[in-house]
């Protein structure tokens, strides 16, 4: 039985090598080529997602320059408005220094005022019980 095992493979082998297109591959060779081309398509799938990937990534990086330049903007802005925030205090700070000089002046002047119209009236007589405009134009005259 060995022997017509072996006289049968040596025939198959014959016709094999005559013909190999028309008889079948083994199924180990069949298996072997499932199992590539299952390979090629999940390589293909890889490479498929792997572009959409760079693409991706691509569109992230222009999306973070335009938020790095965005925050620089911003940063500019912030520093213009800290200068301008910081002399505008410095402008508060002499404004009010000086209204409270003037306010102290204003105070100084009013009791000027008052001490003078006090003094002016130290210096009126007030005369009680005779009619007004009676002494015409010459005032002295008419006292004396």
């Amino acid at each position: 039985m060995q022997r017509d095992y072996t006289a049968n493979q040596q025939a198959f082998s014959k016709r094999d090598s005559a013909c190999s297109t028309l008889v079948p591959p083994p199924r180990a060779t069949l298996q072997n080529l499932l199992i590539y081309r299952t390979m090629v398509q999940n390589h293909e799938q890889t490479q498929r997602e792997s572009r959409k990937m760079k693409a991706a990534s691509r569109q992230l990086q222009l999306s973070i320059k335009k938020v790095v330049k965005s925050c620089q903007d911003i940063g500019v802005c912030i520093a213009t408005m800290e200068t301008r925030t910081e002399e505008l205090e410095i402008e508060v700070k002499a404004a009010t220094a000086q209204t409270t000089t003037q306010g102290q002046q204003i105070s100084d002047i009013q009791w000027k005022l008052e001490d003078a119209e006090n003094r002016q009236r130290r210096n009126n007589l007030r005369i009680l019980g005779i009619a007004e405009d009676l002494e015409g134009q010459d005032t002295r005259a008419y006292i004396a």
